[in-house]
């Protein structure tokens, strides 16, 4: 972090500031399902303009085919969504529809913040190319990596092209700063005792972080690992239960088992539903509850049960640290988000500090309107996985690391 260079520290007056941000927000029908990503941006945003920069905004969304963008001006999600969203906040926007536009927009009016289209618009942005590194690296004097989202992957934005600006002229927003900050905290200080709670439906992207929680030394090990959602299926079914209709190939079962072992070894414990909520594969959306030995092998687990709620929630709330990454269920859907909403409700009421990480948590904790209440939210998912999992995030992350080269 030393290392890094804040925002706080360069001299952007009258310069052009390149902000790559994460605005990937979620969509339904075209409309804004969450924002928090986007008003995570807006210090950053508001403090360039304010010292005399001029914002040059950049950032993917969505993932769009190539093939069939014809028009990028009308089809662009970036003019439906991102503008108005933008201009509903009050800043004055210019666009670009492509590059020859940013480089001659990127002299106009400082005031103005300038969008430029999706980066994913262009193929090079996934397919890292030097060349178009130094095509982005025209249009601005200093370059600001303000996406923490995506600081796990190796786009030409997020990487190739922070090596563009010498070391005084790149840097981090207060967005990836704060991150930094608190997911450091959390993996060398957290105070005990410390509960991990995981849910969601992707185990492999949790391995690292929960293999390092369990074999940190004690000072930093998790005391607790409390797992909901699809991730505990996968768990169960190692265990020799048949839960619904939910099947696991062999190398996700042996991870489980592998975690299960660790954990043992390491003395700490790991707490499975003993009920869950399940719902019919006929189509019906009643759900009804079962002991995690006696749910039918065609129906569909939807979400934990009131007897895991139970179990969960005293844990939870006498914690000193709580991380949360993932949700208990398919909590997109009311009747399926009561375990959900049990667990972040305790959440946001624990005394313990208490961090959420990734989409789905963030947007179930901003539907339940508790998002203000939980201590700190992470706009990283798999990134803010990474982070926790890597030995050394400013080596392993390719955003951290590209900074520092």
């Amino acid at each position: 972090m030393k290392q890094l260079k804040k925002l706080s520290e360069l001299e952007i007056s009258g310069k052009r500031v390149f902000v790559r941000a994460d605005l990937n927000v979620s969509l339904q029908n075209k409309q804004i399902l969450n924002d928090f990503r986007l008003q995570a941006i807006v210090p950053t945003i508001n403090y360039i303009i304010k010292n005399g920069g001029k914002v040059i905004l950049a950032s993917h969304l969505g993932r769009p085919n190539l093939e069939k963008t014809k028009d990028l001006g009308t089809t662009s999600l970036s003019t439906q969504i991102l503008i108005p969203w933008f201009e509903k906040q009050g800043y004055a926007l210019d666009f670009a529809a492509d590059l020859a536009q940013a480089e001659q927009k990127s002299h106009h009016d400082l005031s103005k913040v300038l969008l430029i289209e999706n980066l994913r618009f262009f193929k090079e942005e996934k397919e890292p190319t030097d060349a178009f590194a130094q095509q982005l690296a025209k249009l601005a004097d200093f370059y600001i990596n303000d996406a923490f989202g995506v600081m796990h992957r190796t786009d030409t934005s997020v990487t190739l092209l922070a090596h563009h600006f010498d070391r005084n002229h790149r840097g981090i927003g207060f967005l990836v700063e704060k991150e930094i900050e608190t997911l450091t905290h959390l993996k060398n200080k957290p105070e005990q005792p410390f509960v991990l709670v995981l849910g969601g439906s992707k185990l492999n992207d949790k391995i690292p972080m929960i293999e390092r929680f369990l074999q940190a030394p004690e000072p930093i090990r998790a005391h607790t690992i409390l797992i909901g959602g699809l991730v505990a299926q996968a768990f169960l079914h190692a265990q020799g239960y048949i839960v619904g209709e939910a099947t696991f190939d062999e190398q996700t079962i042996t991870t489980a088992k592998k975690i299960i072992a660790l954990a043992a070894q390491a003395q700490v414990s790991i707490m499975l539903p003993s009920d869950l909520r399940v719902i019919s594969s006929e189509g019906s959306t009643t759900t009804h509850v079962y002991a995690v030995d006696q749910i039918p092998a065609q129906d569909i687990v939807v979400d934990i049960g009131p007897k895991t709620e139970a179990m969960f929630t005293p844990i939870i709330a006498q914690a000193k640290t709580i991380f949360a990454n993932g949700t208990m269920g398919m909590y997109e859907h009311p009747a399926y988000a009561k375990g959900t909403r049990a667990v972040l409700d305790v959440i946001a009421e624990a005394k313990g500090y208490s961090v959420i990480g990734g989409g789905d948590i963030t947007s179930a904790a901003e539907r339940c309107g508790i998002a203000q209440d939980i201590d700190f939210c992470s706009t990283g998912g798999g990134a803010t996985l990474a982070f926790l999992g890597a030995k050394n995030p400013f080596e392993e992350l390719p955003g951290l690391r590209a900074l520092l080269q």
